[in-house]
């Protein structure tokens, strides 16, 4: 059923056809996809017949399933992890990653006693049956690192979860431990060999295949320039530049940064936005950029969007702590897309939504998306399928002060996926696949790798306690 059959398999089971041209849809374009191709039911039927045990939800609980291309939707999940906003802003940012179809995202909570712990999880989120869940893989390792402040969550290239800890107040006294995890099998180790990170505050952080760069950050107060590589196969930290301290205010190029993302490919590391050492947020008409094989900092122009040459010269308006992520797209150019953020005034927020192509340099404004408020300290991830998540962040009522922050995620789609993308996210909108048995979903004809996206069923309460309680033997 593998192969190019899926979307026929899928669009047999919906019950309708989406075998129209649907990569000349625009941004504004919205597909509706009906429950049923029986135009002689006088109500709206469930999307397709099954037996009485499976609960499908019908078209006269919810909405008819639209799709929408680049515009963000509400993910409306029913349990979500409390997340301290007090402590995310202290912490600078959230962190998100998607792998496996799935988001993931590390909670902190400190706890206020003389060792100045904090208690940090791992919950996943998984948009097939739009639910959060505790991870209790790495329950052990977050245990161990409680008096550790996570400074990076990434997933590299081959699909395998990286998380950096430091103490900023120790900076370079054996305060590195890495938490690797591949295929569910997690090791934690010291990451303190090499030339540590000197930056204890405002450092963005990027993988690429088997190294993990830390770019920018504060020192004593001071922005820097620094750029570090850590091999996280040869377990060693490197040095590829230094900036002088000695010689910091005197210095023209390049300026320190902070707040501000990045992103590599692989030649290059781009620098977007953030502040200087002149405590001035940095305009995207020209990009800090750091080259990897000569291990020099060079300056590359950008082009504005020829549409909003009005406003600000077609460029996005300067900020800090957005939101980044970066995507390769079909024809190999590589994508940098920009979300929310701060403005210089402490309490002015942005929810725009920019993208960058590194090919030719050319910014553009995604007209149709916006975040449904100001937000800044929002993360997002990036999913395979072009699939963008944005998570939380703290906004602002006018312009005045904080309110605390926005726990919602939204989803938007970059560009028009497979037909057979389509059909699954139709076939998990209209029916609620939390516990639902996998082979008995492929016996209905949905292709396997969608289903191995579902998270494994949890045994019932019942069943696990009579699984974790004692047998007792009988006397004789």
């Amino acid at each position: 059923m593998e192969g190019s059959s899926d979307d026929e398999q899928l669009e047999m089971l919906l019950g309708f056809d989406l075998r129209a041209d649907l990569q000349t849809l625009g941004p504004r374009d919205v597909v509706n996809l009906p429950a049923s191709n029986d135009s002689d039911s006088d109500s709206m039927n469930e999307i397709f017949l099954l037996d009485d045990n499976w609960a499908v939800m019908s078209q006269s609980v919810r909405p008819r399933y639209s799709f929408k291309c680049q515009q963000l939707i509400e993910c409306p999940f029913t349990r979500q992890p409390k997340i301290n906003i007090f402590n995310a802003r202290m912490q600078g940012r959230l962190h998100l990653v998607a792998r496996n179809f799935n988001l993931l995202t590390v909670v902190s909570y400190p706890r206020f006693d003389v060792h100045r712990r904090s208690h940090h999880q791992v919950w996943s989120y998984t948009p097939a049956t739009n639910r959060w869940k505790l991870d209790e893989r790495f329950k052990h390792n977050m245990h161990a690192l409680q008096h550790m402040r996570m400074k990076a969550f990434l997933n590299t290239d081959g699909n395998e979860l990286l998380i950096y800890f430091a103490d900023d107040e120790n900076p370079r006294i054996e305060n590195g431990f890495v938490v690797h995890s591949i295929d569910g099998t997690n090791a934690i180790f010291r990451a303190d060999e090499g030339v540590l990170p000197r930056a204890g505050y405002g450092a963005a952080y990027v993988s690429h295949q088997h190294f993990m760069y830390v770019i920018g950050g504060k020192l004593n107060l001071i922005p820097v320039c620094d750029v570090h590589r850590y091999d996280f196969h040869k377990r060693l930290w490197q040095v590829l530049y230094k900036s002088d301290l000695n010689n910091l205010f005197f210095l023209d190029f390049p300026k320190g940064c902070f707040g501000h993302q990045v992103i590599t490919d692989g030649k290059f590391i781009y620098c977007l936005g953030g502040g200087d050492i002149d405590m001035q947020l940095r305009d995207f008409k020209h990009i800090l950029t750091f080259n990897l094989i000569t291990h020099t900092w060079l300056e590359r122009d950008t082009q504005p969007d020829d549409r909003m040459l009005a406003e600000n010269e077609g460029y996005p308006r300067a900020r800090q702590l957005f939101a980044c992520v970066q995507r390769r797209c079909s024809n190999g150019d590589i994508e940098a897309i920009i979300c929310g953020g701060q403005e210089a005034e402490f309490f002015s927020y942005l929810s725009d939504i920019w993208k960058l192509n590194l090919c030719t340099m050319k910014w553009t404004h995604l007209l149709t998306a916006r975040t449904p408020l100001p937000t800044y300290i929002s993360p997002a991830a990036l999913m395979r399928n072009a699939c963008l998540f944005v998570f939380g962040g703290v906004e602002s009522k006018g312009n005045w002060a904080p309110r605390p922050g926005v726990m919602g995620l939204y989803k938007m789609w970059l560009t028009v996926p497979k037909l057979s993308e389509l059909a699954w996210e139709a076939y998990s909108y209209y029916n609620d696949l939390k516990g639902r048995d996998r082979q008995e979903l492929i016996t209905l004809g949905i292709p396997s790798r969608f289903v191995e996206r579902l998270p494994p069923i949890e045994p019932s309460p019942e069943l696990a306690d009579r699984r974790t309680k004692p047998k007792i033997a009988k006397q004789s």
